[in-house]
């Protein structure tokens, strides 16, 4: 038995001695695409000091159908599947009142309506453009999500909370802060809608679009009004 590799030649050789002190011994050849578990145990064989005369009691090795993290899953006592109480969290932002056509519910949109309408009136965009504009805006409902949950039918619903974000910035003088209420609000819409009214009305527009949208928001904050984002968190459990 010989090896193509130089640097084996040692190993060989003491494996021929060991041989010798063995009452039995059986060779098998392991392919290349399956050694990781050979070079794992010479890996750990390399660490470990083993004088002449000491006895080294032998190493138990068994191999496993599934992986290791499923062998410290403890049965369910309900014969269900080990993920069965991995729980789902979802946060979306909705809105309060159960009629989508609300004020309350449109109110972002409309003031930015308004913006790209004052667009077409300074002559940045064309009138045509605006025509053939369509974007598509929906918040849900918690009851919206109940049932979709129930006709779905894949997940159980564990928990739902409705609670409100209110968009106002700490009170500054002269009424500064509506405007650092608007420029956050106008930021969380931006990120949402800009893609849409880039690819629609081109790149060169968004910038002064949305800066006119902050002074729309900032005039709907001075006349008194709130605006408040409906947050819906809800955790599902697969059935």
């Amino acid at each position: 038995m010989g090896c193509k590799n130089s640097k084996i030649t040692p190993y060989m050789e003491l494996v021929h001695e060991l041989c010798g002190k063995l009452k039995e011994m059986d060779f098998k050849h392991i392919p290349r695409i399956q050694n990781e578990f050979a070079d794992a145990l010479a890996t750990v064989s390399s660490r470990i000091q083993h004088p002449d005369q000491s006895y080294i009691d032998p190493l138990e090795i068994s191999l496993k159908e599934k992986p290791e993290h499923c062998a410290h899953i403890k049965e369910d006592p309900d014969r269900k599947t080990w993920y069965y109480h991995i729980k789902s969290w979802a946060l979306y932002v909705g809105r309060s009142n159960p009629d989508p056509r609300s004020y309350d519910s449109c109110c972002l949109m409309d003031l930015l309506s308004n913006s790209i309408l004052q667009l077409a009136a300074e002559g940045k965009i064309n009138k045509d453009e605006i025509v053939s504009f369509n974007m598509p805006s929906y918040t849900t409902y918690e009851e919206d999500i109940k049932k979709i949950i129930q006709m779905e039918g894949s997940f159980n619903l564990e928990r739902l909370e409705t609670f409100e974000s209110d968009m106002v910035a700490i009170e500054k003088p002269n009424g500064k802060h509506f405007e650092d209420s608007a420029k956050l609000v106008v930021k969380t819409i931006r990120a949402v809608t800009e893609v849409m009214l880039a690819s629609h009305f081109g790149n060169s527009i968004i910038d002064y679009l949305f800066d006119i949208y902050i002074m729309h928001v900032t005039e709907y904050l001075s006349m008194g009004n709130t605006i408040k984002f409906c947050n819906i968190s809800l955790c599902l459990q697969k059935k």
